[in-house]
């Protein structure tokens, strides 16, 4: 509309529709740039629990799903790891269930990460370990090995052996987890 009228030719909302696409074809370089030279990010692999993170720059972060600090792999190891057909439990109850998990101990702490993560529907593990942090409702489990004050024998169900392990908390995490006695001594050893 030209001084309230109309224009013959061309109408009313396409003078609007132009300004837009001008604003947008002026800021998407700078956008562009921006974000290349700033945020470059970099694919870097978990050294704890193997997850794929993309992280801006190496120095400064952590892991998605484990937390463990990217840039310095030495200070935290690996000693052991379960990730096939392990199952966790927080209670210590004859017909608790037990869920799928990926374990693993460290020289700092022990770490459960359900097998399924609550994600709010969301595709793939680390989708869910980022919204679970974002939402402050994490599933994942860790020990620090200060903080555990028995390590036991217990089972899940009538037929599978687990280990039982008491926090100084007052806590308990129930695991089953092959080489069953390996684990027991090695965690048994670290947390001293």
């Amino acid at each position: 509309m030209i001084g309230g009228k109309r224009h013959k030719n061309r109408p009313a909302s396409l003078s609007a529709e132009r300004i837009c696409v001008r604003l947008i074809a002026d800021t998407l370089p700078l956008i562009r740039n921006e974000l290349e030279g700033e945020l470059s990010m970099q694919h870097v692999t978990c050294h704890i629990c193997a997850c794929e993170n993309e992280v801006p720059n190496e120095r400064d972060s952590s892991c998605a799903m484990c937390d463990a600090d990217l840039a310095d792999s030495q200070s935290e190891v690996k000693l052991l790891e379960d990730t096939h057909a392990a199952l966790y439990n927080t209670v210590d109850k004859f017909t608790a269930p037990g869920w799928e998990a990926f374990i693993y101990l460290t020289n700092k702490r022990l770490l459960v990460i359900p097998a399924k993560l609550k994600g709010s529907g969301l595709q793939g593990r680390l989708s869910a370990a980022v919204y679970n942090k974002m939402a402050g409702e994490s599933d994942i489990i860790s020990i620090p090995l200060a903080n555990i004050k028995a390590v036991r024998e217990g089972k899940f169900g009538l037929l599978m052996k687990a280990l039982i392990i008491d926090t100084t908390d007052g806590g308990l995490l129930k695991i089953k987890v092959s080489k069953r006695n390996e684990w027991k001594d090695t965690i048994a050893k670290a947390a001293k």
